[in-house]
């Protein structure tokens, strides 16, 4: 729990909305090896008194991360927001969805075949 920086999460600022950059920061902790898989991350009570943010306001960057497959939601008494295990479906279909929506060639895939192998 610990392991959660929050003293600089509002930094650097891009245009985000609240909830994309409370997501920004805790996938760059999440991808950083800073919150191993599995780690609970704080009470939403902690988060949102910490950020300075509502509570809707930080379920809604907690969802965004639930939705890349980072973070996993669980309710109830021994619930909360875990970092995920990568799931491959999951991370497929983000990929997927970013190609889609850029003009690529077919030299931009040969490129990208390259550095995966």
């Amino acid at each position: 729990m610990d392991a959660l920086n929050l003293h600089t999460w509002r930094e650097p600022a891009k245009r985000r909305k609240v909830p994309q950059e409370i997501a920004y920061h805790i996938r760059k902790q999440i991808l950083s090896g800073s919150l191993p898989r599995g780690s609970k991350l704080p009470s939403e009570q902690i988060l949102t008194s910490t950020l300075c943010v509502s509570r809707q306001t930080l379920r809604e960057g907690l969802r965004i991360l639930e939705a890349q497959g980072l973070l996993l939601i669980k309710s109830g008494q021994n619930g909360g927001a875990f970092v995920a295990e990568a799931q491959e479906e999951t991370a497929c279909i983000g990929l997927v969805n970013f190609l889609h929506n850029k003009q690529l060639t077919v030299a931009h895939l040969t490129e990208v075949r390259k550095v995966v192998e």
